[in-house]
């Protein structure tokens, strides 16, 4: 058929640093998130990277918090809802500020994120609205 060069061999997952650059490792402290303007008042986070790497804001977050308060605010009203590997709890607590829920919504991790997310309950005084819980 011709001399058509074979293409060099792949791993079974291959993805350059270009495509999905590595994300930046943030030091222990506070985060204030609006979202975009979404949320009324920022959402505060702590993020510490000391128990896991669920103690850091990640992009896919922000991208599906910004799209739960932009496009299902008011669909998340009434629903009961569950978090799994919540992390900090960014998606989850977004839901608690600024989607009106009326009944108390479950942030889930593993053990070593418990505090984490008790801490950022507290933190933007939604006590109310969150409860966290460990689901190893």
């Amino acid at each position: 058929m011709g001399d058509l060069a074979a293409s060099p061999p792949l791993g079974a997952i291959h993805i350059s640093e270009d495509f999905t650059p590595l994300p930046e490792l943030k030091p222990a402290g506070n985060t204030d998130i609006t979202f975009d303007g979404q949320l009324a008042r920022p959402l505060r986070l702590r993020e510490d990277l000391r128990t896991g790497c669920g103690g850091q804001t990640w992009p896919a977050g922000m991208v599906l918090g910004k799209h739960m308060l932009r496009y299902h605010r008011h669909e998340l009203q009434h629903a009961r809802i569950l978090e799994l590997g919540a992390g900090g709890g960014l998606v989850g607590l977004a839901v608690a500020l600024g989607c009106g829920v009326e009944s108390r919504l479950m942030l889930t991790d593993q053990a070593e994120m418990l505090e984490l997310m008790k801490h950022n309950i507290a933190l933007n005084q939604v006590g109310n609205k969150a409860t966290a819980s460990i689901l190893n």
